[in-house]
């Protein structure tokens, strides 16, 4: 099930297969980069650090794996845990 939602999202946005790549950050055990061409734009956040941590941004951002639309903040939870 897992695998088949990550390539249902890789194949709705061209940006993963054909997209240009740009860091966004990368400390504290946190990474975040984007991928975009002319159609689509995507954020991929990782954390493996041991407290959350907030991506500032401008505009709306959806998370493709939960559908959840959030505002100029995003908390990267580690584990994908924010209790």
């Amino acid at each position: 099930e897992w695998y088949r939602l990550l390539g249902k999202i890789r194949s709705e946005y061209s940006a993963f297969a054909k997209g240009k790549y740009e860091e966004v950050c990368a400390e504290h055990g946190t990474f975040a980069y984007k991928r975009f061409d002319e159609t689509s734009e995507v954020f991929i956040g990782i954390n493996i650090g041991e407290m959350r941590r907030e991506l500032h941004f401008s505009g709306e951002l959806k998370n493709l794996l939960d559908g959840k639309t959030y505002n100029k903040v995003y908390n990267f939870c580690p584990n994908s845990n924010c209790n």
